[in-house]
């Protein structure tokens, strides 16, 4: 008999346990907010990238077009261009529009794949929302690619998992892909 009590006891220990740590997490996450990751797949000298003043962000192409909406395609666009105008590691950052100007470093990428709470039949239980990317540094005036990787943009708030919550992740990890490529770091506060 008492076997069986303290069973009951661990279990409804174990249960209540779980609850609360998953409330926690959840806020936890809700402050800490959008994630952004990214694996560096090939890149030159972080000297290459010295000469370059001027940043221009392409809108991103959509491998997934029946997953990934358009508003999301331009969320991600905004959130990185304004990510990397407030890190302040180039003296312009701005969005393509037809020619990049002479001697711009140039941002492209394609959108591979998308888990969000918005896309109907895509509801993530645990707030695991994320969109992955190729993410390509290119020389505005000869095309060529300086460096390239992977990004991972995550939210894991179940109450921030919207479009916006998931463009500020992948425009966070873009950042960060930035840095490390160019060796510069944002400025202290």
């Amino acid at each position: 008999m008492r076997h069986g009590a303290a069973l009951v006891a661990v279990v409804t220990v174990c249960v209540v346990a779980s609850g609360c740590t998953t409330a926690v997490k959840q806020v936890y996450y809700g402050v800490r907010g959008p994630q952004g990751y990214f694996l560096l797949e090939q890149a030159e000298p972080s000297s290459t990238f010295e000469p370059y003043q001027t940043l221009v962000v392409e809108r991103f192409e959509n491998a997934l077009p029946k997953n990934i909406t358009p508003s999301l395609v331009n969320k991600v666009l905004d959130k990185t261009v304004e990510e990397l105008t407030e890190a302040e590691l180039f003296g312009r950052v701005e969005r393509a529009a037809g020619e990049p100007p002479a001697g711009a470093l140039v941002i492209r990428g394609k959108l591979l794949d998308v888990k969000s709470d918005t896309i109907p039949g895509q509801r993530v239980i645990s707030g695991a929302n994320h969109v992955i990317a190729h993410v390509w540094a290119v020389d505005g005036d000869s095309g060529k690619v300086l460096a390239w990787g992977v990004v991972r943009g995550e939210v894991k708030s179940v109450a921030r998992g919207g479009e916006g919550s998931l463009g500020e992740g992948l425009a966070e990890g873009i950042e960060e892909f930035i840095e490390k490529v160019t060796g510069r770091e944002k400025p202290e506060d």
